[in-house]
C-alpha cells in the first residue's frame, strides 16, 4: 500500500511539473506569436515608407533626366553660337540692307539738287521778267525825257533821263543775277544724276563688301525657325 501510495505521489508530482511546463510554454508561444504579429506590423511599415521612398525617388531621377536633356541642349546652343553666326544669317538681306543704307546719302543729295535746281530755275525766270519789266519802264522813261526835251522841259527831261538810266541799270544786275541763277540751276540739274550713279556705286560696294559670295537669300526666317532653348 505505502509503494502504490509513493507512486501516486510522484505521478501527481509529475503531473505538476508537466502542467508547469506546458504553460510556460504556452507564455513563450504567446510572447512569439504577439513579436511575430508586431514584426508583421512593423514590416508592413517599412515597405509601405519604402514604396513613398520609390515614388518620390522616380519623381526626382524623372526630374533630374529632363533636367540633364534640357541643360545638354542648351550648351548644345551655345556651342553653334559660332556655326549660328555664320549659317543661319541671312547675307543676302544684310547685303540689301547695306546697299539701300549706302546709297541714301547720295539720294538724299540727288533729291536736294533737284530740288533747287528747279527753285533756281524757277527765281531765274521771274528776275528776268522782273529786268525786262525794268528795261521797258526804262525805254518809256527815255522816251518820255525826250518828248519833254524836244518841248523845251529840260528840267524834267533830265529827271525823266536819270530815272530811266537807273531803272536800266537795276534791271541789268536783276538780269545778270537772274542768269546766274539759270547757270546754277543748269549746273544742279546736271550734278542730280551723278549723285544716283555715286550712290549706285556706292550700294554695290556694300552689298559686295556684306555678301561677298553672293549668297541667295535663306529658305526660311532664322528668327523663328531656330528659335533658343528655354
Amino acid at each position: 500500500a505505502k509503494l502504490a501510495e509513493q507512486h501516486v505521489q510522484q505521478l501527481d508530482l509529475q503531473n505538476q511539473v508537466l502542467l508547469a511546463n506546458a504553460e510556460d510554454y504556452n507564455k513563450q508561444a504567446a510572447a512569439r506569436v504577439a513579436e511575430a504579429e508586431a514584426s508583421n506590423e512593423q514590416l508592413d511599415k517599412t515597405f509601405a515608407a519604402a514604396e513613398e521612398f520609390a515614388k518620390g525617388a522616380n519623381a526626382i531621377a524623372q526630374q533630374n533626366a529632363v533636367k540633364a536633356v534640357e541643360d545638354m541642349f542648351a550648351n548644345k546652343y551655345k556651342e553653334l553660337e559660332g556655326w549660328r553666326q555664320e549659317v543661319l544669317t541671312d547675307h543676302w538681306e544684310n547685303a540689301r540692307r547695306a546697299g539701300m543704307e549706302a546709297s541714301e546719302p547720295y539720294e538724299y543729295a540727288e533729291a536736294v539738287a533737284t530740288e533747287r535746281s528747279h527753285a533756281y530755275k524757277a527765281a531765274s525766270e521771274q528776275l528776268t521778267a522782273v529786268a525786262k519789266g525794268l528795261s521797258d519802264q526804262a525805254n518809256k522813261a527815255s522816251l518820255t525825257a525826250g518828248m519833254k526835251r524836244m518841248n523845251g522841259d529840260v528840267d524834267a527831261a533830265d529827271v525823266l533821263a536819270k530815272v530811266a538810266k537807273g531803272m536800266r541799270s537795276h534791271g541789268q544786275e536783276v538780269n545778270v543775277y537772274a542768269k546766274d541763277l539759270q547757270a546754277e540751276s543748269e549746273a544742279l540739274s546736271e550734278e542730280a544724276p551723278k549723285f544716283l550713279e555715286r550712290g549706285l556705286a556706292a550700294a554695290r560696294r556694300a552689298r559686295y563688301d556684306a555678301n561677298p559670295g553672293y549668297l541667295p537669300p535663306l529658305p526660311m526666317n532664322p528668327n523663328f525657325d531656330f528659335a533658343p532653348p528655354r
